[in-house]
């Protein structure tokens, strides 16, 4: 082999020789490289962050209030507390509850709507459910706050309570008992005080109050004299420099002052006619000297009369005079109000002496106050109260000096009488804001005035008057209940005050609201927000309401139904719940089964209500019976009816006094109003000289009272064509029904509140003609 092949074959392996040496080195630092990488990959711990969505999904907020947990009522605290109450039974300290009492008091349920029907003995059962809140649940009374509206009803549940509580408890608390429970409006005015240091209430100007009293109770009557002034204040104010308010105040003295006379036929026979126009000039003169006799004619600005006013047929009728400076005709009524000017047997002057012509003066009036109505076409004048009296009066004064009227009285459509301008600004701004609504949003909303009427004109004048009336009183540091309870009504007030008020709102933990049907919208709304601050507290808030439809009898003032036939909307529960908890306490251990049942034909009339059947749980004498009527026509038959309805009350107050059994108010005289119920009290007691263990009461006083023997005078008669409360009530989403139909409602409510008062007899006087809920019922 040559040398230059021998040279080239040991480069050759020497070369391949290095490649395998490199590759070798090159595939084991590889391998090992990865190998290590992996294995120590494989035992190390690590974690992988994947985005599985790009944006974020919240749940939606809960706005439900109880729950979702029940309240811990066990078997062994319902054991403990029966055999406690057996206990103080046999102790005289209380009646055995009956089933549906017990379930009252053992309810789990963090919202329980409790209808307890008339003589159910609520009272007491409410009382029990605080025991067993307090003694087996543990519940501090601090947490715990009953209400009531009325400072009796809440006197008599604090005796109660410290009665009962001093058997499970010797050395209870009376302070803390007594702070238990409260008025609606105590409650509110605390509340405010501890975020408004200084604030008063306008609803109690010119009256004491304690700020500590937990019973604080507005009054249904007249506003004070201090109210009345600032009311007048901003009245006049406005008069004066508030254009469209001018405007609609002197329409509504035009249309105050000119109200004609109603008249329920257009014609009358033309015989009629005739010998009426023949005693008018001396009907009219004497009239005249009717009122000049009172003192009360002429009247400054008014041209005394007999004048020319209108015919008919050809036949001349007069007018008692005319305005000076426009010529209006003025007619006189034979009555101011209810103050008849002559005597009932008084004649027409000059007819006497023909028999054929011979006329009653009461008799004359009222055919010539027909005969007015019907064909005097002029814009009159006619005047048969004070209040049309003042409202002439106010109207010619302003005429004569300028000043603002404020003495004078308008009727809106649907109400019972005249309410003087001021009083009723107020009161029907009152109304509105106690449905939970503004006034100038609410009347800016009103889109069904069919003309300028009254409802038109003082609905204008409302929503210029409120906010400057509200002013009025922030600049003097002042403000209405109703305000109060809508501004911490509102979530974002209560949000931006939490840390202040967190520790007021443990109180409103647990709420036992007794006469709950009564409750209105705006006051709802209040214990709703307060609630619901605890339950966003993290904290357990429960509520009982107590109440009875069939007893809701308050509408006129703002109060509804609705909200208690309707809880668990306006009180909403967690969806593991469900709804709210319903107890029905229908045994009745006041009424006879008599009774009861005629009392719900009444309620059979009524459209809007919980349909619910009462039992009687009474052991009868054998001398009961239903509801007795007795229908008058005091036209024809005079006062006879009177003398029978006091002969009725003696003899039925004498068979109960004679009982071995009775209730301490033998009989309960009842009426709608205060008028017909003074006359026969002052007649009773003028002839019998005692009414020792007879109640005279207004129907609304009166719930939650009893007699043995119930008597009812007047018709329960609904007045409705209410123009704007109808527009009002088109505006609450959950209102179910018109005003109207509201009112027709609470009539018949009304009547069966008035007849389940009785315990085993009653009796209804009502004039013939009516068509209220007697006539639906007799």
């Amino acid at each position: 082999m040559k040398l230059a092949d021998k040279i080239f074959i040991k480069l050759f392996f020497k070369k391949i020789k290095l490649i395998i040496r490199r590759s070798y080195k090159k595939g084991y630092s590889q391998g090992k490289d990865k190998g290590y990488h992996k294995g120590h990959g494989d035992g190390v711990l690590k974690y992988h962050i994947r985005r599985e969505i790009d944006t974020v999904s919240m749940s939606t907020i809960d706005n439900s209030i109880y729950g979702p947990e029940n309240i811990g009522v066990t078997r062994e605290l319902e054991q403990l507390m029966i055999e406690k109450v057996r206990v103080a039974t046999e102790a005289g300290i209380l009646s055995s509850p009956s089933p549906s009492q017990w379930k009252m008091i053992f309810s789990d349920h963090p919202a329980t709507c409790v209808v307890a029907g008339a003589g159910s003995g609520k009272s007491t059962t409410l009382i029990l459910r605080l025991v067993f809140m307090h003694f087996y649940l543990n519940i501090p009374l601090r947490k715990i706050t009953v209400i009531s509206f009325t400072k009796k009803s809440c006197d008599e549940l604090s005796d109660k309570l410290s009665y009962v509580f001093s058997f499970w408890d010797k050395d209870h608390d009376k302070v803390a008992i007594n702070s238990i429970v409260n008025t609606f409006h105590s409650l509110i005015y605390r509340f405010s005080l501890s975020s408004m240091p200084g604030i008063s209430a306008f609803d109690f100007l010119g009256g004491r109050i304690n700020p500590d009293d937990p019973s604080l109770e507005l009054s249904l009557g007249k506003r004070t004299n201090e109210q009345v002034e600032v009311l007048k204040g901003v009245y006049t104010e406005l008069y004066n420099k508030n254009k469209d308010f001018k405007i609609c105040i002197d329409k509504l003295i035009d249309i105050s002052i000119t109200a004609s006379q109603t008249s329920d036929e257009k014609e009358e026979r033309d015989w009629l006619i005739n010998y009426a126009a023949e005693r008018d000039l001396v009907l009219t003169q004497q009239i005249n000297d009717l009122w000049n006799e009172e003192g009360k004619w002429p009247i400054d600005g008014i041209i005394a009369g007999p004048v020319k006013c209108f015919h008919v047929n050809g036949n001349i009728f007069y007018a008692n005079g005319y305005v000076e400076h426009n010529k209006m005709p003025v007619f006189l009524s034979g009555n101011i109000g209810r103050k008849k000017l002559y005597d009932e047997k008084d004649y027409v002057k000059g007819s006497e002496s023909d028999p054929k012509k011979k006329i009653l003066l009461g008799k004359a009036i009222y055919f010539k106050n027909k005969i007015a109505a019907g064909y005097n076409t002029q814009i009159s004048i006619f005047i048969n109260s004070n209040q049309k009296l003042n409202s002439v009066n106010s109207f010619l004064e302003n005429y004569i000096t300028g000043e603002a009227p404020s003495n004078f009285s308008i009727k809106l459509n649907g109400e019972l009488a005249q309410t003087n301008i001021l009083e009723l600004l107020y009161d029907q701004g009152s109304f509105i804001e106690s449905l939970g609504k503004e006034v100038v949003t609410t009347i800016s909303n009103i889109s069904l005035f069919r003309e300028k009427g009254v409802e038109f004109y003082f609905a204008k004048a409302l929503a210029i008057f409120w906010p400057s009336f509200e002013d009025t009183l922030y600049k003097n540091n002042m403000m209405t209940f109703n305000r109060m309870f809508i501004m911490f009504s509102d979530e974002s007030v209560l949000q931006q005050r939490r840390d202040l008020f967190k520790n007021r709102y443990s109180r409103f933990e647990n709420l036992l609201v007794d006469e709950f049907q009564d409750i209105s919208p705006q006051i709802a709304n209040w214990i709703k927000a307060l609630q619901k601050e605890n339950a966003i507290l993290s904290r357990k808030p429960t509520i009982m309401a107590i109440g009875d439809d069939w007893q809701s009898i308050y509408s006129w003032r703002g109060s509804s139904p609705d909200i208690f036939m309707n809880f668990s909307e306006f009180f909403p529960v967690h969806k593991s719940l469900g709804r709210h908890n319903t107890v029905l306490m229908m045994e009745n251990y006041r009424s006879d089964s008599k009774i009861l049942e005629d009392a719900e034909k009444m309620m059979g009339l009524v459209k809007g209500k919980i349909v619910k059947e009462s039992i009687s749980c009474r052991e009868p004498d054998g001398d009961e019976h239903g509801v007795f009527c007795y229908e008058y026509d005091d036209k024809k038959g005079g006062d006879s009816w009177k003398d029978k309805a006091i002969e009725i009350i003696f003899e039925q107050f004498n068979l109960v006094k004679n009982q071995k059994n009775k209730d301490k108010t033998h009989l309960i005289v009842l009426s709608r109003t205060n008028n017909t119920l003074q006359e026969i009290k002052e007649l009773y007691n003028n002839k019998y000289g005692n009414i020792k263990g007879i109640n005279f009461l207004t129907i609304h006083k009166a719930k939650g009272l009893q007699g043995e023997v119930c008597v009812i005078f007047d018709d329960s008669k609904a007045h409705t064509g209410h123009i704007l409360r109808n527009e009002i009530y088109r505006q609450v989403s959950y209102f179910n029904y018109s005003y109207d139909q509201v009112m027709v409602d609470e009539s018949y409510r009304l009547a069966y509140v008035a007849i389940t008062r009785g315990i085993k007899r009653v009796f209804w006087f009502a004039p013939k003609g009516s068509d209220g809920a007697f006539s639906h019922f007799k």
